[in-house]
């Protein structure tokens, strides 16, 4: 039978003689873009900024100027990539959406 103890004048304590379990805070949902955006960030590499020349290997090799990094959504799949790297050729000319930074390389 647990006791009573009094911790100060105001609220008693009961103890159990169980060990005090650490509080654990709930997990919370990544709801908005801003936060995913921000997470998926973490994950490039130092060298794939806003300006940098890349080279993209899935697009047989073509050389391109990274305009923006954000979130893009694929009008096929639906499938919303909150990272996505929307690239342009050097010169000036079409843009193009690379998906999976993992297929570039610093140019």
């Amino acid at each position: 039978m647990s006791h009573p103890t009094w911790n100060g004048p105001t609220m008693p304590t009961v103890t159990t003689g169980e060990p005090e379990q650490p509080h654990i805070p709930p997990l919370k949902r990544l709801g908005s873009a801003s936060v995913r955006r921000a997470l998926a960030q973490h994950q490039l590499p130092d060298w794939l900024r806003e300006g940098a020349m890349v080279v993209d290997e899935n697009g047989r090799g073509r050389r391109g100027i990274v305009q923006f990094i954000g979130e893009w959504e694929d009008p096929l799949t639906r499938r919303v990539t909150p990272c996505a790297i929307f690239l342009r050729p050097e010169g000036g000319g079409t843009e193009w959406v690379v998906a999976n930074h993992g297929t570039l390389t610093p140019g």
